[in-house]
């Protein structure tokens, strides 16, 4: 009962002007909710009687497919009524501005005009709200271009000057080896004379 009630005004709603809208959709967020809960608790009941036959899985599956075209159909309805929402908002904040709009065009017609002091000055301007910083301006796709190619050539020469720096680190350390295999052995060491083993 509570979903024709609420399919027959959601039919309504698409026929009725944005005020009429707004209205009728100020409690829909609430009842999806209830709905979603009372799905919820028709898949558990459902889920139970599934494990009482002998195919769980077919039983378990088809569950799940109408699950997935109930949710689906409550996903519509939630995205219609937020669109229609947001439909709403769009249109109220577009009437403030359009007033705002107004309002300050009669009273920019009703401000006395500034009288110029002398011929040559003018009045001093009034003081005006700071402003955001500049956007950096836009660079040209040719000059990025070139600039990502000066980069990679930067990074090339880089690269060069390690692979120089590493063959130099190799060729002293094979020379440092070197040197150790031409290095004349070491004399041995003296070998100790025996000393006679004193018993207690």
């Amino acid at each position: 009962m509570k979903r024709l009630r609420f399919s027959l005004g959601f039919t309504a709603l698409l026929g009725a002007p944005l005020w009429l809208a707004a209205q009728v959709l100020s409690e829909p967020a609430p009842v999806i909710e209830q709905e979603r809960r009372a799905l919820e608790h028709w898949h558990q009941q459902q889920q139970q009687l599934c494990y009482r036959q002998f195919a769980v899985e077919d039983c378990l599956r088809d569950l799940r497919a109408q699950l997935r075209q109930r949710e689906q159909a409550l996903r519509e309805q939630e995205i219609s009524q937020d669109l229609a929402q947001r439909q709403e908002k769009a249109r109220q904040r577009r009437a403030a501005i359009e007033q705002k709009r107004q309002e300050v065009e009669q009273n920019q017609g009703h401000e006395p005009k500034v009288q110029l002091r002398s011929a040559g000055k003018s009045a001093p301007a009034a003081p005006s709200a700071p402003r955001p910083a500049p956007m950096p301006p836009v660079k040209d796709p040719a000059a990025l271009q070139a600039e990502r190619a000066q980069q990679a050539a930067h990074a090339r020469l880089r690269q060069e000057e390690k692979l120089l720096q590493a063959e130099q680190r190799r060729q002293r350390h094979a020379q440092q080896q070197k040197s150790r295999v031409n290095k004349p052995a070491a004399q041995s060491l003296p070998v100790p004379e025996s000393q006679p083993e004193v018993r207690p």
